[in-house]
């Protein structure tokens, strides 16, 4: 809390900003997956942006090479505003137990009325993230691939650290993106040996 005030982040994709925009409101659904409930509000742009970026509602296969334009939301909340939220259970603390590597913070249940709280925007560009971010960041929960420190890429022949599923062979990152975004041919069995 910074002089009293709850003070919290939350990023969205330009579609998101411009959906709130228009409705006065920020829904679950434009941050989260549409099944979500709630809203992630975290405590710093970092782990807003950390949590967006996690999401699989905002994974974009395009991100090794592509600039992307997010916004960040940072919402204040009065004492008496977040107290009421709190007591309302509108406003809960989220703090996992078991993942140290994923920031927590809170969540609004339900759709945020941003004329109800003082808020500001801020625009972010983020350049392309890199084939081997993408993969750290994506792949083993699309493939459930493992990463290897180091072998011969199957599909290039380069040397570098590459991902494998279970005993099959290894492919680096760039190798990996191309399959997935790369639509099978029904005569091929479309996969990796």
């Amino acid at each position: 809390m910074s002089g009293g005030a709850l003070v919290t982040f939350m990023a969205t994709t330009e579609e998101g900003y411009n959906r709130a925009l228009a409705s006065g409101k920020l829904s679950p659904g434009n941050c989260t997956a549409p099944s979500c409930p709630w809203v992630p509000l975290k405590e710093s742009e970092e782990a807003a942006m950390e949590s967006a970026l996690r999401s699989p509602k905002f994974e974009k296969h395009d991100w090794p090479t592509q600039e992307h334009v997010w916004c960040v939301l940072r919402l204040c909340f009065t004492p008496q505003q977040a107290t009421q939220a709190f007591q309302q259970h509108l406003l809960t603390s989220f703090w996992p137990a078991n993942d140290t590597s994923y920031a927590g913070g809170y969540r609004w249940h339900g759709a945020i009325s941003l004329a109800d709280f003082a808020h500001e925007w801020t625009r972010l560009a983020l350049a392309p993230t890199g084939y081997e971010a993408w993969a750290d960041r994506h792949l083993a929960k699309i493939t459930g691939a493992n990463k290897v420190a180091e072998g011969v890429c199957a599909g290039c022949g380069g040397m570098q650290a590459g991902w494998a599923v279970g005993s099959r062979s290894l492919y680096c990152a760039a190798c990996w993106h191309e399959f997935i975004c790369t639509p099978a041919e029904p005569e091929d069995g479309g996969g990796l040996e």
